[in-house]
Order: C-alpha cells, then structure tokens, then sequence
C-alpha cells in the first residue's frame, strides 16, 4: 500500500499533512548580486527555520538553495510532547531568470526541485516515516528602496510521494485525509506569499506572508509568518 508523503506537523489535537514555506522573492538586478535569508518561522501550532541564498552567475540568470525544517511546538500543545512529535525538512535547488523592471524592481520566474523526509509519532507505538518530492514554477515581483524593500510571488506545487510507511491504526479523521491525498497524488495545487521589509544595504530585516490554497480536506497547513535577516552578500565584493 502506498502513501503520500506527509509533511506532519503535530500540536494539542492538529496534525497537519503540508506546510507552506518562505517563498524566495529576490531583488537580484545584475550578474554577482547575492543574498542570503535566514528566517524563523511560526504556523498554526508549529515552528521552525529556514535558509536560503540566490545567486546571479551570469546576466539574467539566477540560482537558487532552500533548507527548510519545522516540528511541533510543544508550547501549544496539551499533550505528552514525547508521545506525540513530529518533525520533517526538505531541501530543494532552482533555477530562473530575471528582469529588471524601472529602477528600483525586478521581475523573476524560477522553476525548482526539491526532496525531504519526515518523521512523526503519535503516540501507542504508531508513527509515520515518509519521503516526498517537491517540483514547483514560481513568478515574482519585487522592488528595493533605499529603506523599504517588498514583493508578492505565486507558486504552482506538484507534490509526489516516493517512498514510505504509515501506521494503520491512527485517528481515523487522519487517515481518511491520508488516504484522499494517496488516491489524488501526485497533487497540484498553488501558494502565494506576501513580503515586506526594511534595512540599510547590506542588512534587511523582513516579514513574510505564505498561504497555502490546497483543498482543506487535505488537512495542510493553511499559512505560515516568517521574520528573516537578509544580508546581500554581494556588499563584499561591489564596495
């Protein structure tokens, strides 16, 4: 029997089968510009990190690294934390392209790959222990200021399982989500993100919005907030 990989984030009585990341939204104008994000992140009973970096190797082009891990947040949760966790990452590369728009924006298209793992206890000895794969096409648009710095980005996700095992004997609500996302696999479904930030170059400080517009039935985290340090790295070697 096969499962779709869940991405299980477990707080009092949620579990939660996907959880939505920091969309990158880059600011990259010319060929060496990089940066570098590292954000924490709170969701709807879970927390987390996150790092990513983007690169401009040649005019026009960018590349793109995302590590992104969150677990439970035992602080939400009325439960025993040790016989209930869950706990997951992925990590995924992109590659894109970029277009400056007047003096202060640039639009970006990239399209990504990604795996992780994911691990989750629910307590009486039943678990879950998944892998899944990530691939999404992702526009955005940003601008930078001198002091303020936003943008806005949607994303379309296809989601696959690859290989995995879960425990039979969980809530049957729980299940029965497992099983309508096994029977819809691989799923297809879009994201969109909202960020805002402000800093003197190199340093950025940023608050970033992710929504999740899967079906509910799902159960997939419907959002989460990530607050990120930026440093554009290219401040190293354009001074």
């Amino acid at each position: 029997m096969r499962f779709l990989p869940i991405l299980l984030l477990l707080g009092s009585c949620t579990h939660y089968y996907y959880a939505p990341n920091n969309q990158q939204i880059p600011t990259l104008r010319e060929q060496h510009d990089a940066a570098l994000n590292v954000y924490g992140i709170l969701g709807d009973e879970f927390k987390g990190w996150e790092v990513q970096a983007a690169y401009s190797p040649l005019p026009y082009t960018i590349l793109q690294f995302d590590h992104f891990n969150v677990q439970g947040d035992p602080s939400t949760s009325f439960s025993d934390t040790e016989s209930n966790d869950g706990r997951g990452s992925l990590t995924e590369g992109a590659l894109g392209f970029y277009l400056p728009t007047g003096s202060n924006g640039v639009f970006t298209l990239t399209a990504g790959l990604g795996k992780g793992h994911v691990y989750n206890y629910y307590g009486e000895q039943t678990y879950s222990d998944l892998k899944f794969r990530r691939m999404y096409i992702q526009p955005s648009i940003a601008f930078e200021g001198e002091i303020f710095r936003g943008g806005m980005a949607g994303r379309l996700v296809h989601l696959a399982y690859l290989d995995g095992a879960i425990d039979a004997r969980i809530p049957v609500d729980d299940l029965q989500a497992i099983q309508r996302i096994e029977y819809n696999a691989p799923l297809l479904f879009p994201e969109i993100s909202a960020s805002l930030g402000a800093g003197f170059r190199p340093i950025f400080v940023n608050a970033q919005f992710n929504l999740c517009l899967a079906d509910s039935r799902y159960k997939f985290a419907r959002s989460s907030i990530g607050v990120s340090l930026t440093y554009q790295i290219d401040h190293l070697w354009k001074q």
